[in-house]
Formats: structure tokens, C-alpha cells, sequence
């Protein structure tokens, strides 16, 4: 079942969530360029797509009825966070995001960006082995339970942005 949780105006369960509980902002494609940058001629980036992101978080058992959906006599309750909750970007970026990057500096990734619902790994060839590190990267998230796409750009590592500095 599809479920716009902005549906109907003053009505909707995004409605009861307030806006000033929600605001968020994400680093800047800039602020990865300029680490890019940084790091010098050679640097790889690897990107690393997180498979549903927001439903690692599960709910709450006493909220879950705030996300209930009835429909032709049937109610649906939701056991994880959902993608077009209002809150959801804040509580996935205080509370996971923050976790799986501390994770990551932990097992020699230093060197990483969190944007949106992806993780850039920064890699200067002449420093460190880029298939290794994705091979790293894809384990400690399978240990913390973190899924990622199948095809993840970088599964084969490359340069994949060059920086001559001028």
C-alpha cells in the first residue's frame, strides 16, 4: 500500500509533526568538492547507497499507532521509520547517520562524507587501496546491519573524479 502521509491538507499525519522539530541541513556538494580538492591530483571517490535507509530505525511500540493507517476496514501499523515522514531526515541524520560515520573513522575510513542518504569515501591512490577500503566499508556496515544496494558505484575502484590542482 502507498500511503502519502501529507494527504489530506490540515489532516494529514505529517500535519501533527512541527516543522520547527524538523529542520535539517545537509553538507553541501561543495564541501565534497573542496575535499576533493584537498586531497589533491588522484583523489577516488567511492559512493556507497544505503537500500531503505530511513526503515533501519524502527519505531516505538507506543507510537506506532500515530503512523496507523486504516483502510476498507483493515489497520496497518508500521514498525520502522518511514520515508515520507516529515521527521524522518532529522532522526535517520541524528541518530544513524552519525552512528555509521563514527563507525566508519573507527575501521580506518577517515576520510568520508555524509549527504543525503549516502556515504562518499575519499581515496588518494598514491595513500591507500580503494577496493579495500569499499571491501572494509561494506563489511562494517553489514555488521552494524546497515543494507546497501547491490550495485554500488565504486564495487570496482577507479578515480572516479580527478582533481589537477592548479
Amino acid at each position: 500500500m502507498i500511503v502519502d502521509l501529507s494527504f489530506s491538507h490540515n489532516h494529514s499525519i505529517n500535519d501533527g509533526i512541527p516543522i520547527t522539530l524538523c529542520s535539517l541541513s545537509y553538507s553541501s556538494v561543495d564541501s565534497a568538492v573542496s575535499e576533493i580538492v584537498k586531497m589533491g591530483k588522484g583523489t577516488g571517490l567511492i559512493k556507497i547507497n544505503r537500500k531503505d535507509a530511513y526503515r533501519i530505525v524502527p519505531l516505538h511500540p507506543r507510537n506506532m499507532y500515530l503512523l496507523a493507517i486504516t483502510w476498507q476496514n483493515v489497520t496497518y501499523l508500521d514498525c520502522a521509520l518511514l520515508r515520507g515522514l516529515t521527521s524522518a531526515p532529522k532522526i535517520f541524520s541524528a541518530v544513524v547517520a552519525d552512528m555509521i560515520a563514527w563507525a566508519l573513522h573507527c575501521c580506518e575510513l577517515p576520510q568520508q562524507f555524509h549527504y543525503l542518504n549516502d556515504f562518499l569515501l575519499f581515496v588518494h591512490s598514491s595513500e591507500q587501496n580503494g577496493a579495500g577500503m569499499l571491501v572494509n566499508a561494506r563489511q562494517t556496515l553489514n555488521v552494524l546491519g546497515v543494507p546497501v544496494t547491490t550495485q554500488v558505484q565504486g564495487s570496482i575502484y577507479k578515480p572516479y573524479l580527478s582533481w589537477n590542482r592548479p
